[in-house]
C-alpha cells in the first residue's frame, strides 16, 4: 500500500466524520403523522462534565489558567475576552470542588485589568452557553466553539484574584505582537494595516469589515490566514539561509523550528498554523534522517495528531478546508498535471517552429502550472464550501491566479516594514498591491453569474461527488490498440497508465505516449461535470413548507417545486432576524428568487425580517418579484405600511411589484393551489391582527391553513369564507397569533379539525404563548402540536406521504 499513514489518517477521519454525521441526523428527525408530537433535544448535561450541570444565567466562581486575551468591539464598547483552561469550580467558602471540566471558557469583562498569560486567576460571573442553531443555515455558535474546545462564556465577569506566576515567553510574544501591530498602523493606512495585521500577526480584531466581506465574496479570504505560505517564507527561508551560511543541518532545523513555534504561539496557533508548522517539522525530520519527504504522509500524520487532541476539529470548517486543500494539491493536482501533459503523442524528429511558438508554449505552460493548484483545491474543497457556506464564487480560481503571485511580495514587504525601522517608503508597495486586490474583487463581483448558490448538499451527494471526482482524475482505462507515432500507426498493445511503451519494429526504441486518449479525457470531463451537477442538485417534493424559528414572530417559506413564496417574517424578541435567520435559510436551500412575499399585517413580529430582506437583497443576490399585502382602503394602506413602502423605495436595483389580495383571489403554482380567504376587499378594520391575510394551500389530498394573527372580527369573517368556499377539515393549521388564547376559538377548531397544529412563538416569552387554553382546545380535537421552541424550524414535506421534521434533536 502506498502512503499507509496517509491512508490510515483518511480512514480514521471518514469513520469519525461518519459517526459525527450519524449523531447529527437527530437534528433533522422526521415525524410521521402517527408519531408523537414531542420534539426533544439531547442536553449537554448528559456528558460527565461539570459544564453540563450549569444552567443559563447561573452565577459561578471558578479558577482557571489564562491562555489568551483579546479585545473585542461590541455595540460601540470595548470588551476584554479572557480565555481560560484548567478550570476548577469554587464553593461558597472558596474551597475547590472535585470537578471535571474538559472544555475551556471565555470570560467577558469590561474591566481594564488584563491578566498575564499563563497566570491563574479567580473569576466570578454569569454562565451562558453559546447559542445553538435552530434553523437550517443558521450559524451554530455552540458547535463552532466546541470545535475550538470552548464550552461556554462568563458574562459580566470580574477578576477577583490573580496569581503571581505567569508565562514569561507568552507575555513577551504578546508584547512583541502589539508592538509590531502598532508599527503597522503607524506606517499603513488603517484599512491596509488591519489587513496586514490579520495576514502577518493573526489579529483580526480590527479587520476592516468591508474588506473582509469583499474577500469572502470573491473566494480569497484564505489569504488572511496564517498558513503554509508563512511557513515557507519564514521556516524554509531561515533554514536555507542558515544552511548556506554553513550551519549544521540539525542546528538549522532546531533554529527554524523554534522560530516557527514561537511565531505560531504569537499568532494564536490557529488550525492552519498548527498543521503547517507540524508538517514543516516532519519535513525537517526527514532532512535529518536522510529520508524523502512525502506531503500526503506528513498531512496524514498531522491530521491524526490533531484529531487525537480534539476530535471536534472534524466539524471545524477551517480544519476541513486546510486539510482538504492540501489533499487536493497532493492527490488531485498530480493527476490533473498528468492528464494535461504536453506530450499527447510522440513526435519524433520535430523541429523548432520558431521563437514565437516557444514563447507561446512557455506562456501556456506557466498558466497551466499556475492554474492547476487552484483547480485542484477548488475541486477538492467544493463540497466543504457548499456544506458550510451554501454558495461559491464562480471566478475565484481566476482571481486567485492574479492574486497569489503577489502574496510573497506583499508579505515580505509587510514583514520588513513591520520589523525594520525607517522602511516607510516600502509600505507604499503593499498599499498599491492591496488596492489592486480590492479593485480586482470589485471588478470580478460585477461579472454575470458571479456566485453559484445551489444550497447545502446532502451527505450522500458529498460521498457520490468524491467517488466520481477520484474516478475522473485518477481512474485508469484501456487505450486503443492503435497509437499514432511519428505519423505512422503502431500497435503498442494495451497499457493501463500514462508512461512509456516500446513500439515494435522500430529500432529507435522507447517513446512516450499518453495513456489518456482523447475519448478518455472527454469521458473524465463528462464524469466531473456529472459530479458537480449531482452535488448542486436539489430534489424537491411537490410541496415543502418550513416554519422558521424566529422567536416571538412568524416566518413561513413555501416551495412548490417550481416557485418559492415567503409568508411573513419578523420577530419582536430577536434582533436582525432577516440577516441571521431568513437570508442564511434561503442560501442553505439554494433560493435566490422569491416569486412572492406576503405580508399578513404590519406588526413588527411579522415584518421586521422582510424589511431587512429588502435592504440586503441586492448585496445578497436575492431577487423579489412581488410583495402581496392585504386589501385595505388606500388611506389605511399608506399609513399602515409606510415603513414597507419606504424600504421598497430605498432598494437598489430592480424593485418588486406591490399588489394586494382579498378573499376569493387565488392562483396556481404547479400542483399547488393558493386561495386567499381573508380579509375582504377594501377592508376598513382598525385592528391589524383582525385584517391579517389568511391563505388556504392545497396540494392533491393535503391542505393547510395559514392564519397570520387573525382574531376577533377577522376570525368570524374567516369562518364565513370557509363555509362559502366549502372548506371542511384541514390537515395542517398554522395556529393564529402564536397560540394566544384569544384566537383560534372552539368554533373554528370544530370546523377545521386539524391533524397537525404548528405554533410559532418565542421560548419563555412574556406573553405566555402558547396559552394553556389553546393547547387544551387543540388537544380536544386530536391535533398533534408542534411548536418552534421545542422543535426549532418545522418543515412539512408533501410527496407520497406527509412528513414533519423538527430541526432540533
Amino acid at each position: 500500500m502506498k502512503r499507509p499513514l496517509a491512508m490510515v489518517a483518511l480512514a480514521t477521519a471518514i469513520v469519525m466524520m461518519g459517526w459525527l454525521g450519524w449523531c447529527d441526523l437527530g437534528a433533522h428527525k422526521a415525524f410521521e403523522r402517527e408519531t408523537s408530537d414531542e420534539c426533544t433535544s439531547d442536553e449537554e448535561g448528559s456528558k460527565e462534565d461539570a459544564l453540563g450541570t450549569l444552567v443559563q444565567g447561573q452565577a459561578i466562581t471558578l479558577t482557571g489558567r489564562v491562555y489568551d486575551v483579546q479585545e473585542r468591539e461590541s455595540f460601540g464598547t470595548t470588551q476584554l475576552w479572557i480565555y481560560l483552561d484548567s478550570i476548577t469550580f469554587l464553593q461558597q467558602d472558596d474551597s475547590e470542588e472535585e470537578t471535571v471540566v474538559s472544555y475551556h471558557l471565555i470570560c467577558q469583562t469590561g474591566d481594564e485589568y488584563r491578566p498575564r498569560l499563563g497566570s491563574r486567576i479567580r473569576v466570578t460571573g454569569q454562565f451562558e452557553t453559546f447559542s445553538q442553531a435552530t434553523n437550517p443555515g443558521e450559524f451554530d455558535a455552540q458547535k463552532y466553539y466546541a470545535s475550538l474546545h470552548i464550552g461556554g462564556m462568563l458574562k459580566k465577569a470580574e477578576v477577583t484574584a490573580a496569581g503571581s506566576k505567569y508565562s514569561v515567553v507568552k507575555e513577551a510574544l504578546l508584547g512583541l505582537r502589539e508592538y509590531w501591530k502598532e508599527r503597522l498602523y503607524q506606517y499603513f493606512p488603517e484599512k491596509e494595516a488591519s489587513v496586514l495585521s490579520a495576514m502577518l500577526l493573526g489579529d483580526r480584531t480590527k479587520l476592516d469589515a468591508g474588506t473582509k466581506e469583499l474577500y469572502m465574496e470573491n473566494g480569497i479570504i484564505h489569504i488572511l490566514s496564517i498558513s503554509g505560505l508563512h511557513i515557507t517564507l519564514i521556516g524554509m527561508g531561515l533554514y536555507k539561509l542558515l544552511r548556506r551560511g554553513g550551519c549544521p543541518i540539525i542546528a538549522a532545523v532546531l533554529v527554524g523550528g523554534l522560530v516557527l513555534f514561537l511565531y505560531g504561539i504569537m499568532t494564536g496557533m490557529g488550525v492552519s498554523a498548527v498543521r503547517a508548522i507540524g508538517m514543516y517539522l516532519v519535513r525537517m525530520l526527514g532532512e535529518i534522517l536522510g529520508r524523502t519527504y512525502d506531503m500526503l504522509t506528513a498531512l496524514g500524520f498531522m491530521g491524526l495528531s490533531m484529531l487525537a487532541g480534539c476530535p471536534e476539529y472534524l466539524s471545524n470548517v477551517g480544519f476541513l478546508l486546510s486539510f482538504g486543500s492540501l489533499c487536493g494539491i497532493g492527490g488531485i493536482m498530480p493527476a490533473l498535471a498528468g492528464g494535461n501533459s504536453d506530450e499527447r503523442c510522440a513526435d519524433l524528429g520535430s523541429k523548432d517552429s520558431g521563437r514565437l511558438k516557444v514563447l507561446l508554449d512557455s506562456f501556456v505552460k506557466y498558466v497551466r502550472q499556475a492554474a492547476l493548484p487552484g483547480i485542484a483545491v477548488t475541486l477538492t474543497t467544493l463540497p466543504i464550501q457548499l456544506y458550510y457556506y451554501y454558495e461559491i464564487p464562480v471566478y475565484s480560481i481566476f482571481l486567485n491566479l492574479l492574486v497569489l503571485p503577489f502574496m510573497g511580495i506583499l508579505m515580505v514587504v509587510g514583514m520588513v516594514v513591520m520589523i525594520v525601522p525607517g522602511m516607510s517608503v516600502a509600505a507604499q508597495l503593499d498599499v498599491l498591491i492591496l488596492g489592486g486586490f480590492e479593485w480586482l474583487c470589485r471588478m470580478f463581483k460585477e461579472l454575470p453569474y458571479h456566485t453559484w448558490n445551489p444550497g447545502a448538499p446532502e451527505i450522500w451527494q458529498i460521498i457520490v461527488y468524491y467517488v466520481l471526482l477520484v474516478f475522473s482524475v485518477r481512474g485508469t482505462v484501456k487505450v486503443p490498440d492503435r497509437v499514432r507515432v511519428s505519423g505512422r500507426v503502431q500497435r503498442p498493445g494495451r497499457i493501463q497508465e500514462p508512461g512509456s511503451v516500446h513500439v515494435p519494429g522500430n529500432g529507435k526504441g522507447v517513446y512516450r505516449v499518453l495513456a489518456n486518449g482523447r475519448w478518455q479525457r472527454i469521458l473524465r470531463i463528462v464524469v466531473l461535470f456529472i459530479a458537480i451537477f449531482l452535488l448542486g442538485w436539489r430534489g424537491k417534493p411537490k410541496l415543502s413548507v418550513t416554519f422558521l424559528d424566529v422567536g416571538q414572530g412568524d416566518g413561513i417559506c413555501v416551495q412548490t417545486g417550481k416557485e418559492t413564496y415567503l409568508f411573513d417574517c419578523g420577530s419582536s424578541s430577536e434582533k436582525a432576524i432577516g440577516e441571521y435567520v431568513l437570508i442564511p435559510y434561503l442560501k442553505h436551500e439554494g433560493i435566490s428568487h422569491l416569486d412572492g412575499v406576503f405580508v399578513s399585517h404590519p406588526d413588527k413580529d411579522h415584518i421586521s425580517g422582510i424589511l431587512e430582506l429588502l435592504a440586503l437583497s441586492e448585496a445578497q443576490g436575492i431577487t423579489i418579484e412581488r410583495l402581496i399585502l392585504p386589501d385595505l382602503t388606500e388611506e389605511r394602506m399608506e399609513s399602515e405600511f409606510a415603513d414597507l413602502f419606504g424600504a421598497v423605495a430605498d432598494m437598489e436595483g430592480e424593485k418588486p411589484e406591490v399588489i394586494t389580495m382579498s378573499a376569493g383571489n387565488f392562483w396556481q403554482s404547479g400542483e399547488v393551489l393558493f386561495t386567499c380567504l381573508h380579509p375582504p376587499a377594501d377592508s376598513e378594520m382598525s385592528d391589524s391582527n383582525a385584517y391579517s391575510q389568511c391563505f388556504l394551500v392545497e396540494c392533491e389530498d393535503f391542505n393547510m391553513l395559514l392564519t397570520g394573527d387573525v382574531e376577533g372580527e377577522g376570525e368570524e369573517l374567516l369562518m364565513q369564507e370557509l363555509k362559502e368556499q366549502k372548506v371542511g377539515e384541514v390537515d395542517l393549521l398554522k395556529v393564529a397569533h402564536h397560540g394566544s388564547k384569544y384566537s383560534t376559538g372552539e368554533a373554528l377548531l370544530a370546523m377545521l379539525q386539524p391533524d397537525i397544529a404548528v405554533i410559532s412563538c418565542g421560548e419563555d416569552n412574556s406573553y405566555g404563548h402558547p396559552h394553556e387554553e389553546i393547547l387544551q382546545r387543540l388537544d380536544e380535537v386530536g391535533s398533534k402540536i408542534f411548536t418552534t421552541p421545542q422543535c426549532g424550524a418545522i418543515t412539512v414535506k408533501i410527496g407520497k406521504e406527509v412528513k414533519v421534521y423538527g430541526f432540533k434533536k
